[in-house]
């Protein structure tokens, strides 16, 4: 059993450790393929693809994502040798802090391979609409109609960028600008008085949000409920007032799963994640 790096030509192969719940995931590694700070591998055995995996750094920190063993070949050692590849990767390029989801299934297999829980992060799903429609992803022109009037929304400016990676990384407690990237250039941003405390970031993944006051906080998660192409929040459970927030606004919680980590504890600050990105990037 011999880990490789994953390669375009393996993407045909993927569809059989489709997760029945999960998005496509070919996309997602082709995706990671065209990415240098990614570091996607597979195992084959009997020439089939049977395990997959993915390495994600963001500096001196990581996360690992799209652990993925074939139906027919589990209880066999791949998924833990996935994890032993993708750790000894990440440690490789020093990172020091290794992070990831873990559903109820997988939680073992990581707690085995040294991880232990940071936290419990809440699964939320809007229920409706306002008007019952689903409405689009807001684009470079600016913010959506359906965000207009909600007090302190507005759009990102060029001159916002540098602040926005900041105010993500005081939050994320990491330095995530090589995923953030043009992302930034995308971005909802509430603004008071003393500048910007918060951003959405509604193209990406579930649509990510951070904000450093309530009010901000409440105005995205206003906006996300109007906007959202994915109808999708996962927040950390101890974030009270974003539960509350959203389920004011008819999302319902649907699930939880285990934050872990290996190595040194982060610095973060869960109560001002309001939607992470995804189980991939955090």
């Amino acid at each position: 059993m011999h880990p490789y790096p994953l390669q375009s030509k393996d993407l045909s192969d993927l569809a059989p450790l489709q997760p029945e719940d999960w998005p496509d995931i070919v996309p997602v590694f082709d995706w990671y393929l065209s990415h240098p700070s990614i570091h996607p591998v597979g195992i084959r055995m009997d020439t089939r693809l049977v395990g997959v995996g993915a390495a994600i750094r963001y500096g001196s920190t990581g996360w690992l994502a799209h652990i993925i063993t074939h139906p027919d070949y589990r209880r066999r050692g791949i998924g833990a040798t996935t994890v032993e590849t993708l750790v000894q990767t990440l440690r490789t390029h020093s990172c020091s802090t290794i992070s990831l989801f873990a559903s109820s299934d997988g939680a073992p297999l990581y707690a085995k391979a040294g991880f232990a829980t940071d936290c419990e992060y809440a699964f939320y799903r809007r229920q409706a609409m306002p008007d019952g429609t689903a409405a689009p992803a807001p684009g470079a022109a600016g913010i959506p109609a359906e965000a207009h009037g909600i007090p302190g929304i507005t759009a990102v400016r060029a001159a916002d960028i540098p602040g926005l990676h900041e105010l993500d990384k005081r939050i994320s407690g990491e330095d995530r600008v090589a995923v953030l990237g043009n992302q930034l250039h995308h971005a909802i941003v509430y603004r008071d008085s003393e500048g910007i405390r918060g951003y959405y970031l509604p193209q990406l993944g579930e649509g990510a949000i951070a904000a450093e006051t309530p009010a901000a906080a409440a105005a995205l998660l206003e906006c996300k409920t109007r906007t959202s192409p994915t109808g999708k929040a996962t927040l950390p459970q101890q974030n009270h007032e974003g539960r509350r927030i959203l389920e004011i606004h008819n999302w319902k919680k649907t699930m939880q799963a285990k934050r872990m980590y290996l190595g040194q504890p982060l610095d973060w600050q869960p109560h001002a994640v309001f939607s992470r990105i995804g189980g991939n990037l955090g």
